[in-house]
């Protein structure tokens, strides 16, 4: 970062680092949305909170990015989701409702994603690291959210902790979470 240099990217302090197919540079920047640069792109680009517009994210602590090969890029952070339209990058940015008390037994999905990572056995379906509520699955289609189970203890099938802040999956359809 340097301070008062447009081309440069918005802060110092990166909390997700992403490169896509393409080699564009995803960064998500604690307190200033995401920079962007590809071989195309130069110097970095700017996505950041300004309301609800369709240019503007809902939120601008971003901790988690994916690149979604069919859908675009979805970035997570504190205050929400995102999906940023894949033909048009900043022109299409929309918020994607986590209200889900009305819609799915009630869960109150916490709105601060720390990690998003798609389900290695569920096609349309992105796991959700969040901030002490846990993890959970998002169909893309449907918007339907489901918590998975946790515990203290070690049984199968149910997560550990409610910070979940690192994902990884395995072909035999095995989550880690960190």
């Amino acid at each position: 970062h340097q301070a008062g240099r447009k081309e440069s990217i918005a802060a110092d302090g990166i909390r997700a680092l992403l490169v896509d197919r393409s080699g564009t540079i995803w960064l998500g920047i604690n307190g200033r949305g995401i920079s962007y640069t590809s071989p195309y792109i130069k110097p970095f680009s700017l996505i950041q909170e300004h309301g609800l517009g369709p240019y503007s994210l809902t939120f601008e602590s971003v901790r988690a990015i994916y690149v979604d090969p069919e859908r675009g890029t979805w970035i997570g952070g504190y205050g929400g989701l995102n999906l940023v339209d894949r033909d048009r990058i900043v022109s299409a940015v929309s918020a994607f409702n986590l209200d889900v008390k009305q819609r799915n037994n009630n869960y109150a999905l916490n709105s601060n994603i720390y990690a998003i990572h798609p389900h290695p056995t569920k096609k349309n379906t992105l796991l959700l690291g969040t901030e002490g509520d846990g993890l959970y699955l998002l169909d893309t289609r449907t918007q339907k959210i489901t918590r998975f189970p946790s515990s203290r203890e070690n049984l199968p099938g149910t997560v550990r902790g409610m910070i979940v802040s690192s994902m990884a999956t395995l072909r035999d359809g095995n989550i880690w979470v960190g």
